[in-house]
């Protein structure tokens, strides 16, 4: 009995490292749960004459669709200043407002670096909207452009005068 006791004991010791040899088997490698992420990658290019200097630091915004219409909304009652200052004056006073608009819908922002530049990473895909703005002392204008962003993918939108949403200048 003595020899069982002394054979149980040690089986009861070396148990754990027994049934590890034997049945621990590498795991596979685990696959990502989440897919990969949409890239944006925003550019702003404005000719750089002296009067249109551009500085950095353009607050850009990735927002959910239904903001078009909350921003238009806005930007009709720009039009009774328009009627007595002028459309950039207008816009001028609007931008704030349609900012705020933007800022409740967004998804994500960021503000452009030194080189007029922004990217945003991991991005759910689907459709949006990209908001900026833009003014100095004679020139204001914004973007409200529609994009679509697909997982996995990096899209890229300059954003420039030719496609400006609206545009105002001073008289």
């Amino acid at each position: 009995m003595r020899k069982s006791s002394l054979a149980l004991v040690a089986i009861i010791l070396l148990w754990p490292w027994f049934s590890d040899a034997v049945t621990h088997q590498p795991s596979p490698p685990l696959k990502s749960q989440t897919p990969a992420g949409a890239k944006l990658v925003v550019r702003i290019s404005l000719d750089s004459s002296p009067e249109t200097r551009h500085t950095p630091g353009v607050h850009v915004v990735v927002c959910r669709p239904e903001v078009v219409q909350q921003i238009q909304a806005v930007r009709k009652t720009g039009s009774i200043i328009a009627q007595q200052s002028g459309a950039y004056r207008a816009l001028l006073s609007d931008i704030p407002f349609m900012e705020g608009k933007a800022a409740e819908a967004a998804v994500a922002n960021m503000v452009t670096d030194e080189n007029d530049r922004c990217t945003f990473e991991q991005l759910s895909a689907g459709s949006y909207v990209l908001f900026a703005t833009y003014h100095d002392r004679t020139e204001a204008g914004y973007w409200m452009l529609p994009i679509t962003l697909k997982n996995g993918k990096k899209t890229a939108v300059t954003l420039s005068r030719k496609n400006l949403t609206e545009y105002a200048k001073d008289k």
